[in-house]
């Protein structure tokens, strides 16, 4: 998802054992889309549906689509056959009955990601337990852009947002010399049986250098 404001979302899909419904708030959003980011064929290992050939499908609004939200729904699914994953735009203020309610967009299908996504994108993420029972570690791993030329010592740091469920409990970014990216490592401890809507990225002083990985962390 790319906002007015130019920042770049990125949500890993899943397929959950519920319904998992989430809503992204926007004004004017700038493009939106569910995108195929694993392009090797050597994680799929399917000769017949070819997932890492699939295309992507990112919508570019026309106009003024004023404030509204990108809806994303997760369908649990025990066949790959299924299609479970829909993701489509809300306006906030549903039109009177009767009325007409114009909008206009573009849909581009294409293997590649959009080409205005020029900041480093998160390539990986992996769930732990944590040092404590109650304690939940996430690691992404985010590669491409500037943070490739950067140094080992580059000040970078991450901004971690986990909600009023949970406290951020401890993070780290460190270089990754075999990807050239960086990894940040962080924990979050629960406060309550609640999912939890997480986000971060990583700046080097006020330049951000990523895109925001955000997720939904089920109890």
């Amino acid at each position: 998802m790319q906002s007015a404001a130019n920042e770049w979302l990125w949500r890993p899909l899943g397929n959950p054992e519920k319904l998992r419904v989430s809503y992204f708030e926007f004004e004017n959003p700038r493009g939106f889309g569910l995108l195929q980011r694993d392009r090797a064929f050597q994680n799929y290992e399917d000769l017949e549906t070819r997932h890492e050939l699939r295309p992507n499908a990112w919508i570019i609004p026309r106009g003024q689509w004023r404030r509204g939200f990108v809806k994303l729904v997760e369908i649990p699914s025990p066949k790959e056959t299924n299609d479970n994953i829909v993701a489509y735009w809300m306006p906030r203020s549903a039109p009177a009955p009767g009325q007409p309610f114009d909008l206009a967009y573009q849909i581009r299908f294409d293997s590649r990601e959009p080409a205005e996504a020029s900041g480093a994108r998160a390539t990986a993420m992996r769930l732990g337990n944590g040092d404590k029972d109650d304690w939940q570690r996430i690691v992404i791993d985010f590669e491409g852009g500037k943070i490739k030329a950067l140094p080992d010592s580059a000040p970078v740091k991450a901004v971690i947002g986990v909600g009023q469920e949970a406290q951020l409990a401890q993070q780290t970014v460190i270089h990754n010399p075999v990807t050239g990216g960086w990894r940040l490592a962080f924990q979050v401890k629960r406060t309550r049986g609640k999912p939890l809507e997480l986000r971060a990225y990583l700046q080097n002083g006020n330049e951000i250098l990523t895109e925001t990985w955000c997720y939904q962390l089920e109890p």
